[in-house]
């Protein structure tokens, strides 16, 4: 170890060389959880988008075939009756 260049040495020297190399591990380990989870996230925030765009495919056929598609994606058929 050489802070600001000095060359340290001894037993303070390598408590301090010891301890920093068991917070490194411990940071690795929340950085590999952290990158993990992020990668989680990523997977359902793409289920979530592909299921969402389906329900709105699925509202705008529903719509295009006459039904009326309700705010909240309610589907009844138009006031007229049965869709067209």
């Amino acid at each position: 170890m050489s802070p600001g260049g000095t060359v340290w040495e001894g037993v303070a020297a390598e408590a301090a060389q010891e301890r920093a190399f068991a917070d490194l591990i411990k940071v690795r380990r929340l950085a590999d959880a952290l990158h993990e989870s992020t990668a989680v996230a990523r997977r359902g925030a793409e289920t979530l988008y592909s299921a969402k765009q389906s329900v709105l495919d699925v509202a705008r056929e529903a719509s295009a075939a006459g039904y009326v598609v309700g705010e909240h994606l309610s589907v009844t058929p138009s006031r007229g009756g049965a869709a067209a």
